[in-house]
């Protein structure tokens, strides 16, 4: 069956959740037990041919304070293009790249426009249901210069409202706000 883009997949009729969240992405590690981000950017420190790889790996401490990485079977970390709650399709302002825990099955994406017709392939899109309350972890990856990352992202208007130095103070006098 065809889904239109605004259509989310089906729910599960044998454990129905009114608490659910579907992602729709691209598992990043699929393949093998890691995530690769590739952030080659022309640098003067690095031969032209050589790439700059981001490489993402959750491990977990084993009883011995050694450390073992998990299967791609039990965590996924994706690129995420898309959502479903309640009924209705979101898109975020930007891709975003979750980390969590999922153990269910490894599923083709239905609905929301990100249909798969094909068999499932390491670049396919694929969906996984979550609990409003489970742990996920975003990991934020963002490739400019330092001028875009530092500089411009303190100016005025770009910053969050907690940062400004506030110089008026507010009291509540009868009902009035004053400055002092």
């Amino acid at each position: 069956m065809t889904y239109g883009p605004d259509v989310p997949a089906p729910g599960q009729t044998d454990k129905f959740a009114t608490d659910e969240i579907i992602l729709y992405g691209v598992k990043l590690n699929s393949v093998d037990s890691y995530a690769r981000l590739d952030l080659t950017w022309r640098s003067d420190f690095l031969p032209p041919q050589e790439t700059v790889v981001l490489q993402l790996q959750m491990l977990h401490r084993k009883g011995n304070g050694s450390f073992a990485d998990f299967k791609n079977s039990e965590v996924v970390i994706a690129a995420i293009y898309g959502y479903a709650f309640e009924g209705h399709c979101f898109r975020p302002d930007k891709i975003r790249i979750y980390a969590f825990y999922y153990n269910g099955p490894d599923l083709g994406a239905v609905g929301c426009g990100f249909d798969e017709s094909t068999p499932l392939s390491s670049n396919s899109y694929r969906m996984w249901r979550l609990k409003m309350r489970a742990p996920l972890m975003e990991i934020s990856a963002t490739l400019d210069t330092a001028e875009a990352l530092i500089l411009d992202a303190s100016l005025p208007g770009k910053r969050a409202p907690n940062t400004y130095d506030s110089r008026m103070q507010m009291s509540h006098r009868g009902g009035r706000l004053t400055s002092s």
